[in-house]
């Protein structure tokens, strides 16, 4: 892999980080709002057990 392919990879992989932070966020922000029972996204069991919320 090149020097510029690897800087790709980087960028890329920092995005979908902050992305995933981005989401985790929000999915926190709609449990306290109690909007969101049915909603799951990958990782949320983390939230939930970060919330005590039950699954």
């Amino acid at each position: 892999m090149t020097e510029r392919e690897q800087e790709i990879v980087a960028n890329a992989w920092a995005l979908a980080t902050g992305a995933q932070q981005i989401l985790e966020a929000l999915l926190i922000m709609l449990k306290r709002s109690g909007t969101s029972r049915d909603l799951r996204l990958p990782g949320s069991r983390e939230v939930d057990h970060q919330l005590r919320v039950r699954s």
